[in-house]
């Protein structure tokens, strides 16, 4: 697993959403899912890249539905 990995804070100063809208886009599979680290499975984090991914509206959602993806941020950021 390559690219930069990007805690709660890092996302939020990236796509200007508040940490309730992320996880709600999360639960409703609009928004990549955080991981955990590979030995403190306590902490979480996302690649950079799935983030940049959703931003560019490339990325797909996997419990959104068919084939969902982040084309939605749009109305996210002037909702938030």
């Amino acid at each position: 697993m390559t690219g930069r990995w990007l805690r709660m804070r890092g996302v939020v100063d990236k796509v200007g959403l508040s940490q309730q809208t992320i996880r709600r886009m999360i639960v409703a599979g609009t928004f990549p899912k955080q991981r955990p680290y590979p030995h403190q499975p306590t902490l979480t984090y996302w690649l950079e890249s799935e983030v940049e991914q959703w931003q560019a509206g490339e990325w797909r959602g996997t419990s959104g539905g068919a084939g969902e993806n982040g084309n939605d941020n749009n109305a996210a950021q002037s909702a938030a």
